[in-house]
């Protein structure tokens, strides 16, 4: 069963039509409860995406005039362009997993059949007050290359440290999230930091691993391979659906929560 993220009703008739088993659908996603361990449907920040069993997208071929209006089920189907499945991992939960794989499959290092390159660090913002503080508080080394505008070339395989869209994400090693909560105030007048009013604050820093659906395929396979068991086998690992290890609130989380008034 599946959770649908959109203000299009259109959306969700197209996506019945394809054969999704849609039983909840929302505007909004107000708690972390509401998509835990479920396949969703929609867009997602990372910190909501990574408690989702999986995050799919429908890319839809838009015009200027298409933004902020309902599209009905016919011109959906007219501007559908791909629909692509992402899973997207916590840092500490894909290592723990990567422990478990070792442990009960007998795999040395499973990390490296999901890698997907050296991991070299490059910035993407598009603020220069942004790229300084990345730098000057150790989130990027000094000599990182800045990106304004992402290309799938800028970041493949490499850890990305800043924001980017999942079909990016899942192009690249890891993603590292550095967010500031802003005050009700703030969000209200809505203040963008500078570079001092960032260094006189603590953001909530995460990391996260995102794979295509094919990626994770691909990368499980291997596993199985090396193991001499089936994908399914090696599947459940990865799946969020049953009972997990508790690794805790992050804090991009409780500050979401804050910011919905929960």
């Amino acid at each position: 069963m599946a959770t649908v993220v959109t203000q299009h009703q259109g959306l969700v008739e197209y996506l019945r039509e394809q054969g999704y088993a849609v039983d909840e659908v929302k505007k909004h996603v107000h708690s972390v409860e509401e998509i835990q361990g479920r396949d969703v449907v929609g867009v997602l920040p990372p910190h909501l995406a990574a408690e989702a069993n999986s995050v799919t997208t429908v890319n839809l071929r838009l015009s200027r005039e298409d933004f902020g209006r309902e599209l009905s089920l016919e011109e959906v189907r007219e501007r559908v362009i791909s629909t692509e499945v992402y899973r997207v991992y916590r840092e500490e939960d894909f290592q723990a997993r990567m422990e478990r794989i070792e442990r009960d499959l007998g795999v040395a290092l499973p990390e490296r059949y999901f890698s997907k390159g050296e991991g070299e660090p490059v910035v993407v913002t598009n603020q220069p007050d942004t790229a300084r503080y990345l730098k000057d508080a150790g989130y990027a080394p000094q000599d990182a290359v800045v990106v304004e505008q992402a290309r799938i070339e800028d970041v493949r395989g490499k850890e990305v440290i800043g924001t980017v869209p999942l079909y990016l994400a899942a192009e690249a090693e890891r993603v590292q999230s550095v967010q500031f909560n802003l005050t009700e105030e703030e969000r209200a007048a809505k203040v963008r930091l500078n570079y001092e009013m960032m260094m006189e604050r603590q953001p909530s820093v995460e990391t996260f691993r995102v794979f295509s659906e094919q990626q994770l395929e691909r990368a499980l396979d291997r596993v199985a391979e090396q193991a001499g068991v089936s994908r399914e086998e090696v599947q459940r690992f990865m799946e969020k659906g049953g009972p997990e290890r508790d690794y805790g609130r992050s804090q991009a989380v409780e500050g979401y929560e804050l910011e919905r008034g929960r």
